[in-house]
């Protein structure tokens, strides 16, 4: 199933955006991102229940795997990932420069994860991308990833940069898949 839209590329509005690529066209209506694709998804900005959602589940993750590679003990990860967040995002969901969506199927509206992405200059940086554990194998991750590149051109950025854990070993073999090649390595042995 395809989108049915026929969009007019010379009088594209900075809310209404559209990019084609060689199999497919993506477009950016008010604010909600759409690839033209079977089990297409949506960038749809979140809502505030949608960000108290993210963050009830993105801040005990993240200290999760910040305790599991060594980084912080358990007893102290909760309150570090907390602040980072806090930190990063002072004003919530409507902070300058960060852009955060539920990623959600176009066709059922069902919600299949969460993506965050920051700007600064002609840089942008993927802080988070989870697609739900019953959504993932599926072609999801990539379609978020190419709509990244795609968000991160439209705000004017050069380059997209983003972190992954070490043990993330399906999320590295992804983003080595679509042409993102390894800047820095730092590397523990416990002794």
């Amino acid at each position: 199933m395809k989108l049915e839209y026929r969009f007019d590329y010379s009088k594209a509005r900075p809310n209404r955006f559209a990019h084609r690529t060689k199999d497919r066209v993506i477009i950016i209506l008010d604010g909600a991102l759409f690839l033209e694709k079977e089990n297409m998804i949506q960038l749809v900005p979140m809502t505030q229940p949608e960000f108290d959602s993210f963050l009830e589940s993105s801040i005990p993750e993240f200290a999760a795997d910040k305790v599991r590679v060594g980084n912080w003990t358990e007893a102290e990860s909760l309150e570090r990932s907390r602040k980072g967040y806090a930190d990063l995002l002072p004003q919530g969901h409507a902070t300058t420069n960060n852009y955060l969506f539920s990623v959600k199927d176009s066709q059922s509206d069902e919600r299949l994860g969460w993506f965050w992405l920051a700007v600064e200059k002609d840089n942008a940086f993927i802080y988070d991308i989870v697609i739900n554990a019953e959504h993932r194998r599926q072609g999801y991750g990539t379609q978020v990833m190419d709509a990244a590149e795609i968000e991160a051109k439209r705000l004017g950025c050069s380059s997209i940069g983003l972190h992954v854990f070490g043990f993330n070993k399906a999320a590295l073999a992804l983003y080595q898949k679509l042409g993102y090649e390894v800047k820095n390595i730092n590397m523990s042995k416990v002794i």
